[in-house]
């Protein structure tokens, strides 16, 4: 029987930790590139492993920030993102790893099975949409771009769920709880002093579904939906930032725009066939 992967995630010592993993990389990143005959088994599977192992340390701190959310990781997470998109960055645009995988795709075409040809392919394309194969400025603006990206997609998160945490309706009159189950109803109970009974409800999910789905004030419904979907009002301009940043980087890769790009490692071949799509379904 398959095991679950065990792992820590240590707060206080997170930074250093993702510090000396990503100094290790590199190194050995290095190391790799300096074979002289680089194959599938001998360069390809070391940086995916290495990629792996990466991921299995960061998506703890991830997982965590996004279920189970505090100062502490949401600190530690603001933290990591600048680095972690930095060394992202830089590896995905590395002209000679690009290179290597070319190289590697053409040398052994006849011996790779279809998973491994994918997978070259797939960090071909990768390399190309990072911008590998452009002049030294323009993947320095690709770099900014990405960290800034990072920087405001995690501000967007975070102000959401500031909202989300933040809103509370009270109930104090029996009849606009009716018809819910029993289970819910002691969870949204509050204890108070005085001896009127008081039932909160508020934007996280268990609470807010068990009112929109069994509640019977059409009223209090409304302002729960009103406050769901309005929540964040200052994400608007996050909003126009990221896609003003997605432009920019989609015309620095060459294309006329972001859906272009996107577009450009999905099945679909073009914007019309995607709303094709969406008027026949």
């Amino acid at each position: 029987m398959s095991k679950f992967l065990q792992f820590t995630c240590n707060l206080d010592s997170f930074i250093d930790d993702l510090k000396e993993i990503l100094e290790s990389n590199t190194k050995k990143v290095e190391d790799l590139l300096k074979q002289e005959n680089k194959t599938y088994s001998s360069f390809v599977k070391p940086l995916q492993m290495m990629d792996e192992r990466l991921e299995h340390f960061f998506t703890p701190l991830s997982h965590l920030n996004a279920v189970n959310n505090s100062k502490k990781t949401q600190e530690v997470y603001t933290k990591s993102l600048p680095i972690i998109t930095e060394y992202s960055t830089k590896l995905s645009q590395n002209i000679e790893i690009y290179k290597a995988y070319k190289e590697i795709q053409k040398n052994e075409e006849k011996s790779l099975n279809y998973e491994q040809k994918r997978v070259i392919a797939l960090n071909i394309q990768h390399f190309e949409l990072s911008g590998a194969h452009l002049d030294d400025k323009t993947k320095k603006r690709l770099e900014e771009i990405n960290i800034k990206k990072s920087e405001l997609t995690n501000n967007f998160s975070q102000n959401l769920l500031d909202a989300t945490t933040a809103y509370e309706y009270i109930i104090t009159d029996e009849k606009d709880i009716e018809g819910l189950p029993s289970s819910e109803i002691e969870n949204a109970k509050l204890s108070s002093e005085d001896k009127e009974v008081k039932y909160k409800f508020t934007l996280q999910m268990p609470s807010y579904i068990a009112y929109m789905t069994y509640g019977k004030n059409e009223k209090i419904r409304e302002a729960l939906y009103r406050a769901y979907v309005t929540r964040a009002p200052e994400n608007e301009k996050i909003i126009e930032e990221l896609l003003a940043l997605k432009s920019e980087m989609s015309q620095l890769l060459g294309f006329t725009n972001y859906v272009e790009y996107s577009l450009s490692s999905k099945m679909a071949k073009n914007e019309e066939e995607v709303l094709n799509f969406y008027k026949t379904y």
